[in-house]
């Protein structure tokens, strides 16, 4: 069974080209027959001092209603806690407006010092999303647990305008 904790996140552009969006304003969403592939048998939620917690494999984080604006992003940084110190990763798979879709983009995070906040690092994924309205999806892929605090979309540049080649003009008959 999936269950779900719906939030409303919006994000929109700053104005410095960035795109940011709290883990307090994600949705949830927990695949309980994977409780035990990673969290600690609890669903995945919000966690004080650590952000989203308790992930387990298949656990999704959706940003719904993401404004990308007329020129889209074209990466994302990810706020994220690994604290498994024995060279093994978490995966992570990033998908566009549908959590079955083929990823947009993975990634695979080592250990960043701990699974709490202040232990977390920045996560850099380049990704192109295009311009518009979205909701991100970012699924954990493995049975190793990690902690989403925020992430941050960096807003693609805009795209050059298109020009007219006004140096050959046609023959005027007279």
């Amino acid at each position: 069974m999936i269950a779900s904790l719906t939030i409303v996140a919006s994000g929109a552009a700053d104005g410095n080209g960035y795109i940011k969006c709290m883990i307090e304003d994600a949705e949830l969403i927990d695949d309980d027959t994977t409780q035990d592939q990673g969290g600690s048998g609890n669903p995945i939620q919000i966690v004080d001092g650590y952000g989203c917690g308790y992930s387990s494999k298949n656990d999704i984080v959706a940003y719904n209603d993401v404004d990308f604006g007329a020129n889209g992003a074209q990466a994302m940084d990810l706020l994220f806690g690994y604290g498994h110190n024995d060279g093994s990763v978490t995966t992570l798979s990033f998908m566009l407006d549908d959590p079955s879709s083929a990823p947009i983009a993975t990634a695979e995070i080592g250990f960043t010092g701990g699974g709490e906040i202040a232990n977390a690092g920045w996560v850099r994924v380049p990704m192109t999303i295009p311009a518009g309205v979205h909701t991100v999806y970012v699924q954990f892929t493995n049975e190793k647990s990690g902690s989403i605090s925020d992430i941050v979309f960096e807003e693609a540049p805009e795209a050059p305008a298109a020009s007219v080649d006004t140096s050959a003009s046609p023959d005027t008959a007279t």
